[in-house]
């Protein structure tokens, strides 16, 4: 809406608004596109660049990133929640019963923690596995993963990792090899 009050020259662009053809449209004197982000699927890239606009993210900021561990740790908060089914057994107190047997979950210690893309969040997530006594493996066609990645991380192909995890965590952006 703001955008069809005034044409600027500059816009910020957070995670879960889009930024495509019909945003561009409405921008002709745009020169920046701003964005908190890594991943960059919101934002029509060939159309900026197209119109010379110029795409400033955290894409490629890998001081800054290392030391934000929010994401990882929102993928833990959501793992657990799943495994001990504290969103199932949430509902079931509000709808005023008190179960505890059919929301007991289960333990994470020695089961197989899978992770698909082992860059900056896959490496973090790998430390938290490890931490939970989790057998962490992982897959990531960058041969320079495996240099990177937390003592312990056992590395293996892509149909070996999904048919012996327990759980699998995707840290790979979206784009044409990985969608």
């Amino acid at each position: 809406q703001a955008l069809k009050l005034k044409s600027y020259n500059a816009v910020f662009v957070r995670l879960g608004l889009a930024f495509h053809a019909e945003e561009f449209s409405l921008c002709p004197d745009l020169r920046a596109v701003i964005t908190p982000t890594t991943g960059l699927d919101h934002i029509d890239l060939k159309l900026a660049e197209k119109r010379g606009v110029e795409v400033l993210s955290l894409r490629g900021e890998i001081e800054v990133l290392e030391k934000i561990s929010s994401t990882a740790e929102l993928t833990w908060t959501l793992l657990l929640a799943l495994v001990r089914k504290l969103p199932f057994a949430f509902n079931s107190v509000v709808d005023g019963h008190w179960n505890k047997w059919p929301f007991e979950g289960e333990e994470l210690i020695e089961k197989t923690l899978g992770i698909v893309g082992c860059g900056r969040l896959g490496r973090m997530v790998a430390r938290y596995g490890i931490a939970f006594g989790m057998r962490v493996i992982a897959y990531d066609p960058d041969k320079t993963a495996r240099e990177k990645a937390p003592a312990g991380v056992v590395f293996t192909e892509f149909s070996q990792l999904l048919e012996t995890s327990d759980i699998v965590s995707l840290h790979v952006p979206l784009n044409e090899k990985t969608e």
